[in-house]
């Protein structure tokens, strides 16, 4: 006995959206990072932190000493000369003199985003011209590829940030301090934030779904035109991009930051909320309301990515400029290669009835999964 056409249909679109649903709960929204703090030279004798998540270390080398899944005081001490010689392999400086000689000091903790960071202070010692220091990182090159460092450079009464990515060597010193470097550093990272960002993209993935379709009075349509589908694109990226624009730039110059546990709990809840809306067939607000409206929510979430740089505000124009201009570099992107997929897929009989209701389905159980998992 044959099956049925739609029967194989409603199969296939129930194993996409499972195989959706099981990519976007595997992933973890936050990108993995360490901090690397650089205090005034004097006389080639500089003073730095380096501060990393616990969790990271712990992917690194052995730190649960007795196997209780929790990692204690007393087993990171135990393991404090591992863990410098870790530092020191991981962090190499230079300058225009060549290699720079650099020492641990005793470890201490602190907090980022209410995670555990273990501090490993520095006394570097280089003998090259002041402002010419550079860094090769290499912690995690091989483990995490979104691992990023984030370093500020405190001299001259002036702070400056930059990110480094592992196995790529870096000059962080005044003299090879460049807007316009940055600038560009910036922009490639909130392109890469929105990329590995699979809360953003589901939203946005939510949003565009819809948007190659026309509500009737009993059932989606068509939309008839690429044309039509490329305008209503248009609205509900450009009202995502004023509206979390303004909130990433309230929360990177410190006017107004909420706590971030519940930023993402809400991200995650926004989620499941515009996919839920592709479900209920009467009525739903337009896309473009829903994505001004929660792209708020979002723009908090973004800022998130550089919130405990530490910047003086000042200094966090250029970040702020080049991130934002990269989110929205990310999203185009996606956005380029979903939509004619989308459209091509709209005037299938299946489309409407199966893909959508599937996919949307499988979003909201992700959005939902999301914010149990990052309740406190």
């Amino acid at each position: 006995m044959r099956a049925s056409p739609n029967l194989f249909r409603r199969r296939h679109a129930a194993v996409v959206a499972i195989w959706l649903l099981l990519g976007a709960a595997a992933q973890a929204h936050e990108t993995s990072r360490s901090y690397l703090n650089v205090e005034a030279e004097q006389s080639g004798r500089i003073a730095a932190r380096w501060e990393v998540a616990i969790i990271d270390l712990a992917v690194a080398m052995p730190l649960d000493a007795n196997h209780d899944s929790r990692i204690v005081w007393g087993e990171i001490v135990a393991q404090e000369r591992a863990i410098d010689a870790l530092a020191l392999s991981h962090l190499q400086f230079y300058d225009s003199a060549g290699p720079c000689a650099a020492a641990a000091q005793p470890l201490m903790v602190d907090s980022h985003s209410e995670s555990m960071y273990l501090v490993v202070p520095l006394i570097i010692q280089c003998g090259g011209r002041p402002g010419t220091l550079g860094v090769n990182y290499t912690f995690l090159r091989d483990i995490d590829g979104s691992h990023r460092l984030l370093v500020r450079v405190a001299d001259a009464g002036s702070a400056r940030s930059l990110v480094v990515v592992p196995g790529i060597p870096r000059a962080i010193g005044a003299a090879n301090a460049s807007a316009i470097r940055e600038f560009l550093r910036y922009l490639a990272e909130g392109a890469h934030h929105i990329w590995i960002g699979y809360d953003h993209l589901a939203f946005l993935l939510a949003l565009l779904l819809p948007a190659v379709l026309l509500r009737g009075p009993y059932s989606w349509q068509p939309v008839p035109t690429m044309r039509q589908a490329i305008v209503e694109t248009v609205k509900i990226v450009s009202a995502f991009t004023v509206s979390h624009s303004i909130t990433l730039a309230l929360a990177a110059l410190g006017v107004l930051r909420p706590p971030p546990i519940f930023i993402e709990i809400a991200i995650a809840l926004s989620v499941t909320t515009a996919a839920a809306f592709n479900l209920w067939r009467r009525w739903t607000p337009p896309g473009a309301w829903l994505a001004f409206g929660f792209g708020f929510i979002h723009g908090f979430g973004f800022a998130n990515a550089l919130a405990d740089l530490g910047l003086a505000r000042g200094g966090i124009i250029v970040p702020l400029l080049g991130f934002n201009l990269g989110v929205e570099v990310g999203q185009l992107a996606v956005v380029a290669l979903v939509l004619p997929m989308l459209f091509i897929m709209r005037a299938r009989p299946g489309y409407a009835k199966y893909w959508l209701p599937s996919a949307s389905s499988a979003i909201v159980i992700a959005g939902l999964y999301w914010a149990a998992s990052r309740w406190p």
